[in-house]
């Protein structure tokens, strides 16, 4: 967890170069590499068409997508390959600190991930541990929306509007929003 509570990080192998401060982020669409680091690795990028990517994107400068050839993160004893890859130095989780990759949603989706805060770890594997049964199982739904078409979230009771009537709310944990959202 970073100093300020606001991020969680781990350190990874990126084609043999150990790369610390790297970003948990589920809502993040793919693995992101800051572009001074993705010039040192030992991969081919080849820029795919990313026209149909939303407006939103492209105006936060999401839109840097590339096809990655011979990218392994070795997160663990873990070797994951990486396919599809963002490379940029203008997403602003970069400018504000010293994080060099992020691990996006296409790893959540590959993997089974556990987040251990009282031991600081993070546990991912191919299939749900033997202990799910003390957990709860909260039924999700797509978040909406057309640059968050993978996003799922969940609806909570329990709120009140200003005139008192109750209302629900649509959450949708986001590791790497290390902000409030809506």
């Amino acid at each position: 967890i970073s100093r300020d509570y606001n991020h969680l990080l781990c350190d990874v192998d990126v084609n043999g170069l150990k790369v610390g401060n790297v970003l948990i982020d589920n809502g993040c669409r793919y693995m992101v590499l800051h572009s001074e680091l993705a010039l040192l690795l030992d991969a081919s990028f080849v820029p795919f068409d990313s026209s149909l990517w939303t407006s939103l994107d492209v105006r936060h400068g999401y839109c840097e997508g590339y096809l990655a050839q011979g990218l392994v993160f070795n997160i663990g004893h873990t070797a994951y390959a990486v396919d599809t890859v963002e490379i940029s130095d203008r997403r602003s989780i970069f400018r504000k600190s010293n994080i060099r990759a992020i691990i996006g949603r296409d790893f959540f989706e590959n993997y089974v991930v556990e987040l251990d805060f009282k031991n600081n770890i993070m546990i991912f594997g191919n299939q749900l541990p033997a202990k799910t049964d003390d957990y709860l199982a909260i039924p999700m739904e797509p978040c909406g929306g057309p640059h968050l078409t993978m996003l799922r979230v969940i609806k909570v009771d329990g709120f009140k509007q200003k005139n008192g009537r109750p209302m629900q709310a649509r959450l949708c944990l986001d590791l790497g929003c290390g902000e409030t959202s809506y």
